[in-house]
């Protein structure tokens, strides 16, 4: 509940100062995977400018796909800072994340920052179920 709060809405990009949160080690956590998102995008050629939440080119010759493979609090912890959405608000608007769901992000030239292209998407498993094959 307090993820959604209003209370907790006002801090905006700044949720981690709020002081039930910042009294815990939310902070030190996020912190330290705002840094990993960065590090990791500086290895595939992009700059992160957390102030105008953009990304700059500064390489080419980068991969031109990457996997991740992650449960779900580390995924939704490293989307919703490659993202810049304060994580309350991408857990709250995004709070289903399966096992085997395949979340699909690209950068493109002309726009400077991650765009989600399939978020949690299982159409990769059989959904049909045969009830003569489990006994029912």
């Amino acid at each position: 509940k307090f993820f959604k709060s209003q209370e907790l809405a006002l801090y905006g990009n700044d949720w981690i100062k709020h002081p039930r949160i910042a009294e815990t080690n939310m902070p030190e956590g996020f912190n330290q995977m705002s840094k990993i998102v960065d590090d990791f995008m500086l290895e595939l050629g992009y700059k992160h400018d957390r102030i105008n939440h953009v990304y700059e080119k500064i390489k080419e010759g980068g991969p031109e796909n990457v996997v991740i493979v992650a449960h779900g609090a580390f995924a939704f912890s490293f989307i919703s800072n490659l993202l810049d959405i304060p994580y309350p608000e991408f857990v709250t608007t995004h709070c289903c994340m399966d096992c085997t769901g395949v979340t699909l992000l690209e950068i493109w030239d002309e726009i400077p920052s991650p765009v989600i292209i399939k978020y949690n998407d299982l159409s990769h498993l059989d959904m049909t179920v045969d009830f003569k094959d489990i006994g029912i």
